[in-house]
């Protein structure tokens, strides 16, 4: 995921979607009125006070304080080391877990009902951005060319980046592999969600030749912190707000856009927009909060650019199982170890009776 989110600063610096700083000049409370303060650049600038911020948000003083303020590092962390000590607890910490899994179904049936009604607050959203806006094709073009930005990312990560490791560490034919999780690719397309794509997944897993031992694994550990489109994403966001607002970035706040994008890609759920969520832990960390609120710009966009992202996704889910399953097999023939064979006929009979 450093790698997806160095790719993306990379080509958010050459192409330059925000150059002309639409935001800086549209003004979405005021034409009049400019959106970036010395205070902020000295802020954004100051590589010490972002890489500090990186610490103050992991640490929350508060959880409930960082769960009103947004700070999704923070609520990360606490939700890691509380998991972590309810390990400790044995039986006693099950009750805990088992209200806490209750807790979550319920959140993520209001999340998707909230879906539902989002077009609707979403064109809302861009309404009041584009008629408050003084420069309404200046904005337009940043955008087409954030769009260009991101895809343009997506497609060398997809098709070059993701394929040469493939060769590289597991000697596999990229393009036979790609073929095998073309179904699963279909799919967290046309859902943008790699949660439920990872069924799929994991059926072409195995009928790749993946050992299912290996499958069962990797495929749902990924699905959960491996999300290299997001974190390609999310580095692009970042900079090109930054840009279109005409906040001058230094090197130490890049790469604390870089730690941050891969550390939020992590925490994001598997659902649709999730990424957008995340992004606000990368603005707090640059001191940028002020601009949390051109989200709602992205928002128009992001439903197509989360098709591509959870493609990304899950295509390095299912690289990362082929590469694993070959390091396995390696080391079974190395160690004279017998290969785990799969029921490949029970396997079929199963999905048969499922219909």
């Amino acid at each position: 995921m450093f790698l997806a989110a160095g790719l993306g600063i990379s080509l958010v610096y050459i192409i330059r979607p925000g150059r002309g700083s639409p935001l800086d000049s549209s003004g979405i409370s005021s034409c009049l009125a400019t959106n970036s303060t010395s205070t902020t650049d000295d802020a954004a600038d100051s590589t010490i006070e972002s890489l500090l911020n990186i610490g103050r948000n992991a640490i929350p003083t508060n959880i409930v304080s960082a769960a009103a303020s947004s700070n999704f590092l923070g609520i990360v962390t606490f939700s890691v080391i509380f998991a972590f000590t309810l390990l400790t607890l044995g039986d006693r910490g099950e009750l805990v877990i088992q209200l806490i899994e209750v807790i979550n179904e319920a959140i993520m049936k209001l999340v998707f009902a909230i879906i539902l009604v989002t077009p609707v607050g979403v064109a809302s959203l861009v309404a009041n951005t584009i008629l408050s806006a003084c420069n309404i094709l200046l904005l337009l073009k940043s955008l087409g060319l954030y769009m260009v930005t991101v895809v343009v990312g997506l497609f060398i990560h997809t098709f070059i980046i993701l394929p040469l490791t493939v060769v590289i560490l597991s000697r596999q034919n990229p393009v036979h592999v790609f073929r095998s999780f073309l179904p699963a690719l279909i799919m967290a397309i046309s859902t943008s969600s790699s949660a439920a794509t990872m069924p799929l997944t994991m059926q072409c897993g195995e009928d790749y030749g993946c050992e299912r031992s290996i499958v069962q694994f990797v495929i749902p550990f990924g699905t959960n912190i491996n999300r290299d489109g997001t974190a390609l994403y999310e580095a692009i966001a970042v900079i090109f707000i930054c840009q279109a607002h005409g906040v001058n970035l230094s090197v130490g706040s890049v790469i604390v856009i870089v730690l941050n994008a891969t550390i939020a890609a992590i925490g994001t759920a598997s659902i649709p927009n999730a990424a957008l969520v995340s992004f606000v832990t990368i603005l707090q960390a640059l001191s940028l909060t002020q601009y949390i609120s051109d989200i709602s710009i992205l928002f128009a966009v992001d439903w197509v650019l989360g098709m591509f992202r959870t493609a990304v996704n899950v295509w390095g889910d299912a690289c990362a199982c082929v590469i694993i399953d070959a390091w396995n097999k390696h080391h079974s023939r190395m160690n004279g170890f017998p290969r785990h064979t799969r029921q490949i006929g029970h396997t079929k009979m199963l999905h048969d009776e499922d219909g």
